[in-house]
């Protein structure tokens, strides 16, 4: 979001310790790289309303919360639409599952974002659901290459799904399985100079760091057409 040059924006995720955690990672980073969050807020997914959470967000609360006092001033009524924040340059929005991210985009979409880009996590993408990836038109997220349409893997999908794994094989435990074989075939034989472990993965561009922690770094996409498509991650996209 940074490279991509949002500096100013606002955040949302589910109620409850994983969105605590959520958040409070998401915000660190971000005003780290010199970010500023203008708002916060927690939905609460035992209901499929997240309105509240949602205008708490984007400040459209604080517009009908002016046209109150404006009415008790005046004693009239007046036609009226609610407004968001103007400043909102992106809107991060952390969802547990994809059932909550499917219901988070066209609220948001309702409550007059639907200009605003949304980034969300991986995992909420469903690659052979096209139908749940309507609901989450427009959103850019990260997610492995073994979950996105990478042309250089469709050799592997092949492979695997002829194999007898069934829907197995779409799992990332099998892309996970796949490249820890690789990453450690690449450390055995790079022992001496660890600065050449690299392994470009089923779930992502994997490298060992000199304290020995593997970094991985996906690829983007955004949901265009009821499928995902890559991007470039330092691209705009409007």
């Amino acid at each position: 979001m940074l490279a991509k040059g949002h500096k100013r924006g606002v955040a949302l995720a589910p109620a409850g310790e994983w969105g605590n955690r959520v958040l409070a990672a998401f915000t660190q980073e971000y005003r780290a790289g010199g970010g500023v969050l203008l708002a916060q807020s927690t939905y609460d997914t035992s209901r499929p309303d997240y309105s509240a959470a949602i205008r708490q967000a984007l400040g459209t609360r604080e517009s009908e919360e002016r046209l109150q006092r404006v009415q008790r001033i005046t004693g009239a009524r007046y036609e009226f639409e609610p407004r968001r924040r103007a400043d909102i340059e992106f809107i991060y929005a952390a969802a547990n599952g994809s059932s909550s991210a499917r219901l988070l985009r066209p609220q948001l979409n309702y409550n007059f974002a639907g200009d605003v880009p949304v980034f969300m996590g991986s995992g909420n993408y469903l690659p052979d659901s096209p139908d749940a990836a309507q609901d989450l038109a427009g959103v850019e997220f990260p997610d492995m290459p073994w979950r996105l349409p990478d042309a250089s893997l469709d050799a592997a999908r092949a492979s695997a799904a002829q194999a007898g794994v069934s829907a197995a094989w779409r799992s990332p435990y099998f892309a996970f399985g796949y490249d820890a074989l690789q990453l450690a075939l690449s450390i055995a034989a790079n022992r001496r100079d660890t600065a050449r472990v690299q392994v470009a993965g089923l779930t992502g561009q994997l490298r060992l760091t000199n304290t020995g922690r593997v970094r991985r770094e996906q690829e983007w996409a955004r949901i265009q057409g009821g499928a995902a498509v890559l991007t470039d991650p330092l691209t705009a996209v409007n």
